[in-house]
């Protein structure tokens, strides 16, 4: 049936489809099926049914008898474009970056701060509607104790009943209503976060960043930012606890008098071993980041020296160091579930002993209670399970996310590369017919004491240094039958990595500088090659020419010269240089083919097409080019 529907829909337009055959591979075939939805149906929906949800019943029937596609799915709504609130938080983290420790939080606190009160204002009415509950139960069940001398009217009790139902409807359609918004929030939220870190990891390179290895960055995306989500989503539930736990200590200790007090004291003791445990998990989160940070910077390091491994037959060496470094994660995370077992049971345990606790402790005391009351209390007690059970527990959550967010914040607040220092299509070197033109430039990667990564190419010109007398780490390691170790593929590699940063010594700014005095100039219809040893800057050429390493000019030097290159003077220096505009001018647009290919996670035809429309002829064309 779903073959024949969609063949049915396919028959209606004539715009071209691209289908999975058995294989899996795609083909152009036959014609695609218009959207199901031209315009987001939310949008013209009334209040009843934003309300009862009924915009996205055409969505859920058309599914109960079509296979989905993506061409079925509602368009998003305007105001939900990603660009939008990653500009707002982006403008805001500006305001407040060189304000406060805590720009991070204001930042989003001021972004979302509609969207929370929203979601505020509807947990408000919600708990509302809960407080008047027993009293409601309480009406209802006198009424029904009353004798019949005294019994009121049946509409009466009828009209109590009704009442019942409809503030137990209005608080299940706040409820969903809430979850609704709350999880828009998170999502909103979380969104953003990794859209303004993934805009930072696009201004920074290897001379600017010194702190984060690229397995940290990874987590920044997966794992902290996902910590916003899940506290934008609890987080306006959890304001309405503190008046609902108001309200039902007031409303017990007027039925149960001080019988409440000593069951709320051992309480107490339950609620202060949570928030200790909290505390642990948040110790425990710490060293769980710290380790997975580990684990995945020597995956890193193991898979971009992948061919050095398998050339010396370290394979089973390497293998072994991941293996424990992920044993050692997964002991922490064992802890952090551990401790987080505990602080459950604790807060599922909470609510059925506050309830025997404290009417064993009112009818030991040789207390009576009318049938009205006890259920009234009866209630007030159970609706008390929430706030005890997810109080502790937010504090453990919002721990984590403060852990969290002040990592993704220091990463935010590296320094950046200063994209003015590149002109491309500069019409003043164009019109004399130059490709390229640097005149009596220098450049740093920003206090590498080796020359692994960029050696020092002056005037102009890629020095080559000799080898000779320096042999590789990588053949040394199997002359002297030792285990290789992470220099050694550095030096096997020619290159670099992120943890080499964290062990270099610190060295005057003018050994630092990689290129001196760069004075290059390049006609249009020239064609260049660079040649050199290893070592020698042909790649910090490159880097200088896209503007990715620090530039400085003759006064920072002489006034650097004798400073060590550390993250103050780095940081002065990053700062004097935006001050510089077109150093590296291009009489042209700029294309740069790396060494290493980046490979979507996609079939071959989506990473050739690169998100371009497909036009056959230039397909084919590109293909046998």
């Amino acid at each position: 049936k779903s073959d024949e529907s969609q063949q049915r829909r396919m028959s209606e337009t004539n715009v071209p489809l691209l289908q999975q055959n058995n294989n899996h591979a795609v083909e152009e075939v036959g014609t695609v099926p218009r959207r199901l939805f031209e315009t987001n149906p939310q949008e013209s929906s009334n209040f009843i049914s934003k309300l009862f949800f009924s915009w996205v019943t055409k969505l859920t029937w058309f599914g109960r008898h079509n296979r989905l596609s993506i061409e079925d799915l509602q368009p998003p709504l305007k105001q939900l474009d990603p660009k939008l609130f990653h500009d707002k938080l982006i403008e805001n983290w500006n305001h407040y970056k060189d304000q406060s420790d805590n720009a991070i939080f204001k930042a989003l606190a001021k972004t979302y701060r509609m969207e929370f009160f929203k979601a505020f204002l509807v947990n408000f009415f919600q708990v509302i509607l809960e407080i008047s509950v027993p009293f409601v139960l309480k009406a209802i069940i006198e009424f029904m104790q009353e004798t019949k001398e005294d019994r009121k009217p049946l509409a009466f009790g009828i009209f109590l009943i009704c009442v019942y139902l409809v503030i137990d409807l209005a608080s299940k359609m706040l409820s969903q209503q809430g979850n609704f918004i709350q999880g828009i929030l998170g999502a909103k939220a979380y969104t953003s976060i990794v859209a303004i870190t993934y805009n930072k990891i696009l201004r920074l390179s290897s001379a600017t960043n010194k702190s984060f290895t690229q397995g940290e960055i990874i987590n920044f995306i997966q794992v902290d930012a996902a910590k916003i989500q899940f506290l934008a989503w609890v987080f306006p539930t959890i304001s309405r606890l503190p008046i609902l736990l108001c309200f039902a200590i007031a409303y017990l200790i007027y039925y149960l008098g001080y019988s409440l007090l000593g069951a709320f004291g051992i309480s107490l003791v339950l609620v202060v071993m949570n928030f200790f445990i909290a505390i642990i998990g948040q110790k425990i989160q710490k060293i769980v980041l710290a380790r997975k940070d580990e684990r995945m910077r020597f995956t890193t390091e193991l898979i971009n020296n992948i061919k050095i491994i398998k050339l010396n037959s370290w394979t089973e060496y390497f293998i072994d160091k991941v293996n424990k470094s992920r044993v050692r994660e997964i002991a922490a995370m064992i802890w952090g579930v551990g401790m987080n077992s505990v602080n459950i049971m604790l807060m599922f345990t909470l609510g059925p002993f506050l309830i025997l606790s404290s009417f064993g402790m009112y009818f030991g005391t040789g207390h009576t209670m009318t049938l009205g009351n006890g259920f009234a209390v009866l209630n007030v007690l159970s609706s008390l399970n929430m706030p005890i059970r997810w109080i502790p527990q937010f504090i453990g959550v919002f721990l984590q996310f403060t852990v969290s967010m002040r990592r993704i914040q220091k990463f935010l607040s590296c320094d950046e590369i200063n994209p003015e220092i590149v002109e491309a299509c500069c019409r003043e070197v164009s019109e004399k017919s130059i490709a390229v033109d640097v005149n009596f430039a220098s450049f740093t990667w920003g206090g590498k004491e080796d020359e692994k990564v960029a050696g020092k190419a002056k005037s102009g010109r890629p020095e080559v240094k000799s080898r000779k007398a320096e042999e590789s780490k990588a053949n040394t390691a199997i002359n002297e039958e030792r285990e290789p170790s992470y220099e050694d593929l550095d030096d096997a590699g020619g290159s670099t990595s992120d943890s080499d940063n964290d062990d270099k010594k610190a060295i005057n700014v003018s050994k630092s500088i990689q290129i001196s005095s760069l004075e290059l100039n390049i006609q249009q219809g020239e064609f260049i090659c660079v040649i050199g040893g290893v070592g020698s800057g042909k790649s910090s050429l490159i880097s200088a020419l896209l503007g990715d390493m620090i530039y400085m000019n003759e006064q920072t030097i002489d006034e650097y010269k004798d400073k060590v290159m550390d993250d103050k003077s780095r940081h002065e220096i990053i700062e004097r240089g935006k001050a510089h505009r077109s150093i590296v001018k291009f009489g042209g647009t700029v294309s740069l083919v790396q060494q290493i290919p980046w490979i979507q996670n996609k079939t071959i035809r989506d990473n050739i097409l690169f998100g371009l429309p497909m036009h056959e002829d230039r397909y084919n064309r590109t293909i046998h080019l």
